[in-house]
């Protein structure tokens, strides 16, 4: 009521968690995150398909279609063998690495979903290219992946980790100027992590150096 005893009609707009519901807003925001990502127009696609079906199974009531989008862009990148990470992709979208992973588990969980195990070898092409690193530091890296995968030294560790180690032990042995941080950034892997999983591999192929 206005001060004259007037009666004014707000016309207000949806908030953005109502926006998204509809199916072109849910369009957009895929289109949105997988442009982030930079990602291919089949990824997007996968991730359109299966959002309609996780719809269809009332799986997204209760869940923010956001994350649910973000999740299922991971699981399609799992299940493409895209070598993308979920804190990688966390990062690029500005969104909480656990709520979001929690969404992904709970998709696999009520879905049955088996997705198919990503490698070290496949993290350390795209995080080298992404670094322009020459194509002989990529293959030592990828040697010394091979080298110790047969020790069992990377055994149930991340592969994100083991490729992002691999890459900066590699150019340390070229006197390449690389830095932790740079690989950290660029592998969405943290920099102790890294530094853990640099420790194992520098120790696995100690004396072996002659076959890298």
């Amino acid at each position: 009521m206005t001060p004259d005893g007037e009666y004014r009609i707000r016309i207000g707009v949806n908030k953005p968690s109502e926006e998204v519901n509809s199916g072109l807003s849910v369009d957009k925001e895929i289109f949105r995150q997988a442009s982030l990502l930079d990602l291919e127009d089949d990824v997007m696609y996968d991730v359109q398909s299966m959002y309609e079906e996780v719809r269809m199974r009332g799986l997204t009531k209760y869940k923010q279609s956001e994350k649910v989008i973000t999740a299922l862009i991971y699981l399609v990148c799992r299940k493409r063998t895209i070598p993308l990470t979920l804190h990688k992709i966390c990062d690029v979208l500005r969104t909480d690495y656990r709520s979001i992973n929690k969404v992904y588990r709970y998709l696999l969980r009520k879905m049955n979903l088996r997705v198919p195990p990503t490698t070290p070898i496949e993290y350390v092409h795209k995080f080298g290219i992404e670094m322009r690193l020459p194509k002989d530091t990529i293959k030592r890296a990828e040697k010394i992946i091979d080298i110790v995968n047969r020790t069992g030294a990377i055994s149930g560790k991340g592969p994100a980790g083991v490729a992002a180690a691999s890459i900066c032990l590699a150019s340390e042995m070229e006197d390449l100027e690389t830095s932790q941080k740079e690989i950290a950034e660029i592998s969405g892997v943290t920099q102790v992590t890294i530094r853990n999983r640099y420790r194992e591999l520098e120790e696995s192929i100690n004396g072996k150096t002659g076959n890298i």
